[in-house]
């Protein structure tokens, strides 16, 4: 990219700043959407990243704002836990990935880490029918308690411990071996199942990001490989906003071309700097397009 196309990013960033600024809650959480009064743990992780990542420093008023409500609702075993609600929330790996980007609140980080390693999904009955090919005695992390393990939030609790440097703990391990084990018979990741009485589903976008994202560590495998000309050939079909920064993010990691992805990325933005007035799709197109001007890649190991 030539210095003008640089600046013009660099002013897109700013407006999609100064939105996530204006949208941030009195209480200072982020919802999903601008028309919400209810903040949650999710965008308000990816919030403050992409404005620590950005000009923000992160000890600025606004993110301090927004952390103390994050920490506002973590319990005394280190779960994040919503308003209202007993059950840990699947959440707590994302905050503590931003706790370690941030170098903010490392008791805090170290008791979410604790909680990660203690928490873990339900492994599957035996299959009578044989019709789900899986190895279900494989056991990663779950959206809610005691139940079974899916690639989302397994890849979330990997990229939260190794991002804090954890990086051949047993639990690690028998999550990637989980992710491998249910990759798709042609590329990629879906929510969890890969083949359903001798059907081989589809892969989707955004768990295949994620889960290259948790495995980068582990290439060259073929699974990775897979994964990625998986989001390649997707990358020539009409890409919804979430797969497009997902994947420059992906992609950014494995050190593979992002220019066309990133030039449809810009042209989806609104004129108030957001994508869809919705504020984690603007975090994440934010973190995406830092990651190629070189703010960093949050996601990178």
């Amino acid at each position: 990219w030539g210095c003008c196309y640089r600046e013009y990013m660099e002013r897109q960033l700013e407006l999609a700043q100064q939105f996530l600024e204006q949208s941030q809650l009195p209480d200072g959480s982020w919802p999903y959407y601008l028309t919400s009064a209810q903040g949650s743990p999710e965008p308000t992780c990816y919030c403050v990243l992409a404005l620590a990542n950005g000009r923000i420093s992160a000890t600025d008023p606004i993110l301090q704002k927004a952390l103390n409500w994050l920490l506002s609702l973590v319990n005394a075993d280190g779960a994040v836990v919503l308003p209202e609600d007993d059950e840990p929330h699947w959440s707590t790996a994302v905050l503590s990935l931003t706790l370690t980007h941030l170098h903010q609140q490392e008791a805090m980080r170290d008791q979410n880490i604790a909680w990660l390693l203690a928490t873990q999904g339900t492994p599957s009955q035996p299959d009578p029918w044989n019709a789900i090919r899986m190895d279900g005695s494989l056991i990663g992390w779950s959206w809610i308690g005691n139940t079974l393990s899916w690639v989302e939030p397994t890849s979330y609790g990997l990229l939260a411990l190794k991002k804090a440097g954890i990086m051949n703990h047993p639990r690690i391990a028998e999550a990637e071996a989980m992710l491998f084990d249910r990759a798709c018979v042609n590329g990629g990741w879906n929510v969890g199942n890969p083949v359903v009485w001798e059907r081989a589903l589809d892969a989707f976008v955004p768990p295949t990001a994620f889960a290259l994202l948790a495995l980068q560590d582990k290439a060259p495998h073929e699974t990775i490989t897979a994964g990625l000309s998986f989001l390649q050939e997707e990358s020539q079909r009409a890409y919804s906003t979430l797969s497009l920064a997902l994947t420059i993010l992906c992609f950014q990691a494995y050190a593979l071309p992002t220019e066309q992805l990133v030039d449809l990325l810009l042209s989806r933005q609104l004129a108030d700097g957001s994508w869809r007035q919705m504020t984690q799709l603007t975090a994440l197109s934010m973190l995406a397009l830092q990651s190629v001007t070189g703010g960093g890649n949050v996601f990178k190991i």
